[in-house]
Formats: C-alpha cells, sequence, structure tokens
C-alpha cells in the first residue's frame, strides 16, 4: 500500500503527497488512477479482509474478538469499495459516493484495534502486543475526530494530512497483529 502509494505520487506533476488525500491518485481521468486503485484499493482490501479472517480463526475470543475481527473484514470491504467507485471530476455524486465510503472505512478502521484489545483473551495477547493495540487505537480514534472536527468546523482542504499519521499507525497495528498471527499460528499448530 505505501510502495503503491509513494510510486504513482511521485509519477504525479504536483500533487502534494502530505496535504491531498491518497484518493486524487485513483480519481477518473488520471494517469495511473487503475494501477493506483488496483494495488492501494483493492489488493490492500483482499488482504485486510484476509487478516480479518485469520484473526477470527486465531482465538477463540467471545463477541468482543469477533466482532473485532469481523470489523477487520469490512474494512477490507470498504476499501475494495472506495476503489470501485472512485472520484469523478465529471460526477459530484461518484465523489460524493466515494468519499462516503472511504469515510465509512476510516471511521470502523479507527475501532479495530480497541476492539479487539478489549476482546482478546490476556494468555493470547502479550503485554507489548496489547500496549501496540492501546497506543494505535487511541492514536486512531483522536486523529479520526480531530479529521471529522476540523470538516465540519472548516473547509480544510488539507485531508491528506490526517490520512498519513491515520495510516501509520493503522501500519504499526496491522504489522504488528500480522507478526503475532503468524507466531500465534505456529504456535498453536504445534501444540
Amino acid at each position: 500500500m505505501w510502495t503503491e502509494f509513494i510510486s504513482i505520487s511521485l509519477t504525479r506533476p504536483g500533487y502534494n503527497i502530505l496535504m491531498r488525500p491518497a484518493s486524487d491518485l485513483a480519481t477518473r481521468g488520471v494517469p495511473h488512477a487503475e494501477l493506483f486503485t488496483v494495488g492501494f484499493f483493492y489488493l490492500a482490501g483482499i488482504l485486510t479482509v484476509l487478516v480479518g479472517i485469520a484473526l477470527w480463526m486465531s482465538v477463540r475470543g467471545g463477541w468482543l474478538w469477533r466482532l473485532g475481527a469481523a470489523q477487520v473484514m469490512l474494512v477490507g470491504v470498504l476499501l475494495t469499495l472506495t476503489g470501485v467507485f472512485p472520484q469523478d471530476p465529471a460526477s459530484t455524486d461518484a465523489t460524493n459516493l466515494h468519499r462516503l465510503v472511504s469515510q465509512a472505512c476510516f471511521m470502523v478502521a479507527a475501532a479495530v484495534p480497541l476492539t479487539l484489545l478489549l476482546g482478546a483473551p490476556a494468555a493470547h495477547a502479550p503485554r507489548p502486543l496489547r500496549q501496540l493495540w492501546l497506543a494505535s487505537g487511541l492514536a486512531l480514534i483522536a486523529i479520526e475526530a480531530g479529521g471529522i472536527v476540523l470538516r465540519l468546523l472548516s473547509t480544510f482542504p488539507a485531508e491528506g494530512l490526517f490520512q498519513r499519521p491515520f495510516t501509520l499507525a493503522l501500519t504499526a497495528w496491522f504489522c504488528a497483529t500480522g507478526v503475532w498471527l503468524l507466531r500465534f499460528g505456529r504456535t498453536s499448530s504445534a501444540a
């Protein structure tokens, strides 16, 4: 996802990597939009659904764990749909649909780490992982809430300014969770 974002953004003259939303790179009619959509939305969405399935199957947790795993799968579906419904300079409806789906994706993703933290059986998630889930969850909620408030109170055009730290916090969560899933899967199959 990051490779796709950085490489395509560097090919786009005038694109401000810090201030503009990533979706600008997938806007209908811009150079390399289809390539960006495949890597950034479709592939990442499918991989996110697979992580959600792995989380669902990894632990016999209670309803909060299952809810968190389902949220991860929903984030993957919403991320994929964000690519299915790109921004379109010729259609306000298409652009608004894209924004609605992408905002829903951000909102659900912000809740995932804390939901899984609250639902994880203590024996299955070591303390450092739980601490990272807490830190990333609080960061995601703070960034998302800040972005929503600023959008409601002003015409703040720098959506990328919120997307970059949000995506960094989410990436840290995904990497740590992925490593944990790989280690936990090996441990549980050996037992």
